[in-house]
Order: C-alpha cells, then structure tokens, then sequence
C-alpha cells in the first residue's frame, strides 16, 4: 500500500464517487466518511508520485467523469476543504499551498492542464475559503503570486499553457484582489514583470506559447497597470527588450514560436519604441551568437526568417558610433530611461477614471 490508511480510503472512496455516472448516495456518503476520519498527517499525505488529495480532485475529476465533473469536483473540494478547516486554519492553508514533489502547487498544475471550469471551481472555492475567514488573506495572495522552486508564477503557468480563457480568468482574480486592496500594487506590479530563476519574464512565456490572443491579453494588462497601478513605463520598455539569463530576448522567443501572427503583433509593439531600440532588439544576440530567428525544422520558419531578415535590412545595425547604442546585454543588469515617440503604446489609452471597477 502506497498510502496510510486513511489516506488509502480516502483515494478508494474519490475514485469510487468519480467513477459512478449515478452518483449513488452510498458512493457520496462514503466519500463524506473517508473524508471525515482524515487528521492533519493524512490529509497532507502526498501519494508516491507526489500528489495530495486536493490534486487527485482537480484533475481527476475532469479525467474520470468529464459530463459531470464541475458538480463533482466541487463537492468533493467542499469536503476537503471544510475537513481542513476543522484541523485549524494553518491546515487549510497548507493544504492549498502544499507543492507536489515536481514544485507546483494546486493552482500551478490547475493553470498549467485544467479547464476554465476547473480553474473557476477552484478560485470559487478559494475565494469562499477567504470570505469565511477559513484561510487569511495574505495566505489567499501568496497562492495568487507565490512562484515555484524555479521561480515560475502562476502567471508563466497560464501563459505558457496558452488557454485564453484561463488567462482572463486569473487575471480577474488578480485584479479583484488589487481592487478589494488585498494585494499591493506593487506586489501585481511585480507578478507581471517578474523573471523566473533563469530570467524568464511572463512576457518570454507568453511569446514563446505563439497565442497571438494571449499576447494582446497580457499586454493590455500591462496597459492597465502603467495607466491605473503606478507602472513605470520604463519598466514597461525594459520588459519589452530584457535578455535571459542565456541572453534570449522576448523577440527571440517570438520568433522561434513558429507563430507569424505572435511575431507581427510583437514587431508592430516593438516598432512603437525609439528605431535604435528596434534596431537593437532585431540585431540582439544570446551567448551563443544567435540573432532572433525560427529553427528551420518548424513549419513557418522560411516565412518568419524571410520577414526578419527583411527587417533587418530596412533597419540600421546597431555599432558604438550610432546614437543610443548600449553594450550587448545592457538592460539585464541595469534598467535604462528611454524618451518615448509620441506613437507609443499609451498615447491613445483613456485617462483612469475616479472609481475603478474591474470585475
């Protein structure tokens, strides 16, 4: 046996509720028992390959019983729940923040496979937790916000995972938060720029994913948060051309995202900054000497190498003697000040109004 007891029953009774199309209510009672008799230990107990109860819900669910997985997925998260709250408050916050072995959390691995219903149960029912003074709020925005071992955040999770919905679905939640004041802003200021271990920022993630849709959506939100959260538009055009720690530009990433729509969207971005940070963006090389292009086994790559290389030549290269030039690999290490064009992305945006209400 992989599990404790209790645990085991607990995993036997899930399976056996998921698996009856007619719900029974001998399976839902045995499911309430199982769940019940759970102390702290076993409520917190991962299996052998590294996942909790709480993760064998949210994805079971939506894998076993597809046509009834919301109403079931809900109930058995209710159980769940409501059981860890009774072990004291401290549990059911562990409980929503414990990470598998593979480091993700609950939210993580929601964001990376789930459905939007599976997403909007989940945040339903952490949101209910909140309310009810079951988990604080603080607990409520380090689930939000709180990044991986490799410092990915949820946000590279939606983003990479190229859902649109789910995208927005987050999104909302995060500026609910910031509206009711329970996150900084400069907390949501820093989810939307940060860079995981590696220096990738969600906008590497979300270029890299090639979902032209995403893309506008993380965009506008940067939108917002440099018209209505105090956002530097600074760190705005740093984000735009910032190296990873390899020396990928988000250009690069879009790029080799064997997208043409995602690459024509972030160029016509890109084309709204002063030409020698263009320039400098299409000239851009990692440490290994490679300039943005597609690998040529992809499908579009003639047509995206085509398109950057006739770019390029419409483009002045960046040298020493040319005006605004900055060393290879600048803006990783220091965060430079840059005179917009009057074209640029904020120019056409309304002015915030007095009262935001987001949701």
């Amino acid at each position: 046996m992989y599990r404790s007891p209790k645990a085991h029953n607990v995993h036997t009774a899930i399976l056996s509720y998921l698996h009856d199309n007619d719900a029974s209510p001998l399976n839902k009672t045995h499911v309430k028992h199982a769940i019940k008799a759970l102390d702290e230990a076993s409520l917190l107990e991962l299996s052998i390959h590294g996942y909790s109860h709480l993760n064998d819900i949210l994805h079971l669910s939506f894998e076993i019983a597809p046509h009834n997985a919301g109403r079931k997925c809900s109930f058995l998260m209710q159980r769940l729940l409501c059981k860890a709250n009774s072990l004291g408050s401290r549990c059911i916050t562990k409980l929503l923040l414990q990470e598998s072995h593979d480091g993700f959390t609950p939210l993580h691995q929601v964001l990376n496979a789930g459905t939007p219903e599976n997403l909007k149960i989940y945040l339903g029912e952490v949101r209910h937790a909140v309310t009810n003074q079951w988990m604080e709020r603080n607990d409520y925005i380090d689930l939000l916000i709180n990044p991986n071992k490799a410092g990915f955040t949820p946000l590279h999770d939606v983003l990479k995972a190229g859902n649109p919905e789910n995208v927005k679905i987050y999104l909302n939640e995060i500026r609910h938060a910031v509206t009711n004041q329970w996150m900084e802003k400069n907390d949501y200021i820093h989810l939307l720029i940060k860079p995981t271990n590696a220096g990738f920022t969600p906008l590497h993630d979300v270029l890299k994913a090639g979902n032209p849709e995403n893309v506008k959506i993380y965009l506008d939100e940067l939108d917002h948060a440099v018209i209505n959260q105090g956002m530097e538009k600074n760190d705005y055009v740093n984000l735009l051309i910032q190296p990873t720690n390899s020396g990928l530009t988000p250009l690069h990433q879009a790029a080799n995202s064997n997208s043409v729509n995602t690459l024509v969207f972030f160029l016509n971005e890109l084309k709204k900054l002063p030409m020698h940070i263009y320039s400098q963006a299409l000239f851009a090389k990692t440490d290994e000497g490679f300039i943005p292009s597609c690998q040529k086994a992809k499908s579009n790559a003639n047509e995206i190498n085509t398109f950057l290389k006739q770019e390029r030549k419409n483009s002045i290269k960046p040298t020493p003697q040319n005006p605004g030039y900055a060393p290879q690999r600048f803006f990783k290490y220091k965060k430079q000040k840059h005179d917009f064009y009057q074209n640029n992305r904020f120019e056409s945006c309304p002015k915030p109004k007095q009262q935001n209400n987001f949701l």
